[in-house]
């Protein structure tokens, strides 16, 4: 099964746009921790 360039072109934006979510969450709640000088390690999945 080929993949075509559309579709990794596709896959590529997809995975850059998840990857920079997911990285500005993980700074927001370093921010809301320090804050509020708490960890929400026990609440939030790893990843």
């Amino acid at each position: 099964m080929t993949i075509t360039a559309e579709i990794k072109e596709s896959l590529e934006r997809e995975f850059n746009i998840c990857s920079t979510t997911i990285n500005f969450y993980k700074r927001q709640i370093k921010v809301l921790e320090e804050k509020y000088k708490m960890t929400t390690a026990s609440l939030s999945c790893k990843i």
